[in-house]
């Protein structure tokens, strides 16, 4: 007796005997990938726009809070430098809204000019009242007598959000509004 050799698949026996069967994909299951593909690929670019969005944000909130720092610093430098000269310790830092750069250490509240430069000097970038390329921040330096000391609120802000420079006591200063502040108070230095 013979035995029977094993029958190929019936795809392939249709084939062969001019049946319709055809590997591969219908336009319905290509569509479907493409829709699938491009919903992941969007999704992916809107993570991405996001994540650059907050990352400048971050950005530029870090470097505020740098130059409110540095407003700070600078009004505690003239009355650190007033009790090294033995003046006293407030002599030039009034009350009022002032503007003060690293530039010019004195105090210009009369006519103070808020908005920040950007100024490369020596391959160093430096924020200044005086320069060509505006940076986009501002510096207001508010200064309060609290009792027989200084109270000084150093506001930086930034953006077009701002028609008008923030309060000087900093109650509408929010970082969601582009705004941040530093606050000190500056003690006398070796007086009566």
């Amino acid at each position: 007796m013979e035995k029977m050799k094993p029958s190929r698949s019936s795809a392939s026996s249709k084939s062969a005997q001019g049946g319709s069967a055809k590997k591969g994909f219908s336009l319905l299951e290509v569509l479907m990938a493409l829709f699938v593909l491009s919903v992941g690929v969007t999704a992916m670019l809107s993570l991405i726009t996001t994540s650059i969005t907050a990352s400048n944000r971050s950005k530029k909130a870090m470097v505020a809070s740098q130059l409110a720092q540095e407003g700070v610093e600078l009004v505690r430098n003239i009355r650190d430098t007033n009790f090294i000269l033995g003046n006293p310790s407030f002599q030039g830092i009034s009350n009022g809204a002032c503007g003060l750069d690293v530039s010019a250490p004195t105090l210009s509240c009369a006519t103070p000019t808020f908005g920040l430069n950007l100024v490369n000097v020596a391959g160093v970038n430096y924020f200044l009242h005086s320069g060509a390329t505006p940076s986009g921040f501002s510096r207001k330096i508010a200064i309060f007598d609290s009792g027989t000391d200084k109270k000084i609120l150093s506001i930086v802000y930034w953006g077009s959000g701002w028609a008008v420079p923030p309060a000087d006591n900093g109650s509408d200063c929010q970082a969601g509004k582009n705004c941040v502040y530093t606050e000190a108070v500056l003690t006398t230095w070796g007086e009566n």
